[in-house]
């Protein structure tokens, strides 16, 4: 498909690209926003710039939160298993 057919495709019959499904919300939410037919409901650049900012600012703290509770989840099972393995080197002794 050459770029004018896509633009045609687009202008004419309103196709869009289709959205892989692990997608963060917000991301798509934009998307959609950024498509609409009316220009007056389209974010401005100003605008989406602000709201990419927001989307990468909660993915890193979403990441942070995950890690830190790995982090977590380890240190409690590396206790758990501590005691075990302490009675192994003793009984292997």
């Amino acid at each position: 498909m050459t770029p004018l057919q896509a633009a045609l495709g687009v202008v004419q019959k309103g196709l869009r690209p289709s959205i892989p499904r692990y997608t963060h919300p917000k991301v798509v939410e934009l998307l959609e926003r950024c498509w609409q037919h009316d220009p007056y409901l389209r974010p401005e650049f100003s605008e989406i710039i602000e709201i990419l900012q927001g989307i990468a600012k909660m993915i890193l703290e979403e990441e942070r939160a995950n890690k830190k509770r790995n982090l977590g989840e380890s240190c409690q099972l590396m206790e758990q298993e501590w005691p075990l393995k302490m009675q192994e080197s003793e009984n292997t002794a």
